[in-house]
């Protein structure tokens, strides 16, 4: 098996081989998956609640108000899911036209999606590449086969968009081609602080850097902050940004997503606080107090934990510190109220460095079948685990569904432990090098 190993990572023939079969995969699932169906589509999924938004926006109105959105006369669906991002998330819309339809605009964001997924693959390729040569195979492999990709530009999602920003940045801090410079650990800081501001969750690393007391991507990703909302004020005013982080942005630790209807037990829901929302439901939005209490214990555990083992004054290998940023990055799909099946894009790094880990032995090998099982649960299709998961419970499996249900949740505490294991790994600085 080493031999055959070292053979494969040495061909780069069959490396190349290997690339373009899974590039040409991958464009074939998203063109059928994704594109097929959002052509034939009425409707526009979650990408009305940006467009919507901005339409308010620009007549000076508040986008945060739901009945703002319902009442406009472009309107092609009875409800548009509110619109519950940062102020200058907004501003990653203006390429559209007050007279671009709603439809075609959600085409063409389907292919920018697209574009920037690749350009995310590109930036974790690089940053991947010091670590193993199989690194770009490997990322190619997981773009052909994870269904989340098509669900995430079927949905008119902005999850690439932030990938995008956040990789690119994490990688100009990481120094796996050596020291890194103040200059591009400021500028990485100030591509996670925009990412940040599209979605609030990747502002999770500024604790990691602060962790480690590196203070300039922390300051660039607060730069980065502050101006893209002045950027923004134009368009979302001072008054209206107010609101989102007054009223906005504290529902999302209760599941009140600002007025947002869509079931935290819903099918397909990868979160922990979706297990909790089992145990103790609620009757009306958002999680019961039970469950609130407890997934919000189990977000500061879960932080805590990985402060309190990432915590360390010597150097970090390459290995570790790959493997402790995708430990936050999974960390970031698991305490959301809702993390369901287009946000495991964001798995990407974390199931890539697992993969990477099995293959050159930087994993326990009782955690090979493990990361095997974790990916086969990331990349299945959605749809054909909910109809088995429904054929075992008809056919009284109850727990065998059960499982299945939850096999993609199972996936990303896999995921989290073989990252921690890598975070946590003793390999010298001089042993990684070498």
């Amino acid at each position: 098996v080493a031999r055959d190993s070292v053979w494969v990572m040495q061909n780069r023939q069959l490396q190349r081989a290997l690339i373009v079969a899974a590039f040409f995969w991958h464009f074939l699932a998203v063109f059928g998956d994704g594109w097929v169906v959002a052509e034939k589509a009425r409707n526009t999924r979650d990408f009305g609640s940006y467009y919507y938004a901005l339409e308010v926006a620009r007549d000076g109105g508040n986008p945060y108000v739901v009945n703002a959105t319902n009442g406009l006369d472009k309107l092609v669906r009875r409800n548009v899911h509110p619109y519950f991002y940062p102020p200058p998330a907004l501003l990653a819309m203006t390429w559209i036209s007050e007279d671009l339809p709603v439809k075609r605009a959600y085409l063409y964001w389907f292919w920018l999606a697209e574009l920037a997924l690749l350009a995310a693959s590109m930036s974790l390729w690089r940053w991947f590449k010091p670590l193993s040569p199989m690194a770009g195979p490997t990322i190619v492999f997981a773009l052909a086969v994870l269904s989340s990709i098509a669900d995430n530009h079927l949905m008119g999602q902005v999850n690439t968009t932030v990938l995008m920003f956040v990789i690119g940045g994490l990688s100009l801090t990481d120094p796996l081609r050596g020291e890194a410079s103040r200059k591009r650990e400021f500028i990485g800081g100030v591509l996670v602080g925009l990412g940040a501001m599209l979605k609030m969750s990747p502002a999770i690393f500024l604790l990691w850097w602060a962790l480690q007391r590196r203070w300039r991507p922390v300051i660039g990703a607060i730069f980065a902050a502050l101006g893209s909302s002045l950027l923004a004020l134009p368009l979302v005013g001072l008054e209206h940004q107010i609101y989102f982080y007054q009223h906005v942005l504290p529902g999302f630790g209760s599941g009140v997503y600002n007025g947002l209807t869509v079931s935290i037990g819903l099918f397909g829901n990868h979160s922990i606080p979706n297990l909790f929302d089992m145990l103790a439901p609620n009757n009306a939005e958002g999680l019961s107090t039970v469950a609130r209490l407890l997934s919000g214990a189990t977000a500061l555990g879960l932080i805590g934990l990985l402060g309190l083992l990432f915590r360390s004054r010597t150097e970090l290998s390459a290995w570790q510190r790959a493997g402790q940023i995708c430990a936050v990055t999974t960390l970031l799909l698991l305490i959301p109220i809702y993390t369901y099946e287009h946000h495991l894009v964001w798995a990407l790094p974390a199931g890539v460095l697992c993969a990477l880990g099995v293959f050159h032995g930087k994993l326990p090998r009782w955690m090979s079948p493990l990361v095997g099982l974790a990916w086969f649960g990331w990349a299945f299709k959605l749809s054909t685990i909910k109809q088995a998961s429904h054929s075992m419970q008809d056919a009284g499996w109850v727990v065998a569904a059960g499982a299945l249900q939850e096999i993609k949740f199972f996936a990303l505490v896999i995921f989290l432990v073989a990252s921690v294991i890598m975070g946590l790994s003793r390999f010298t600085v001089d042993e990684k090098e070498a």
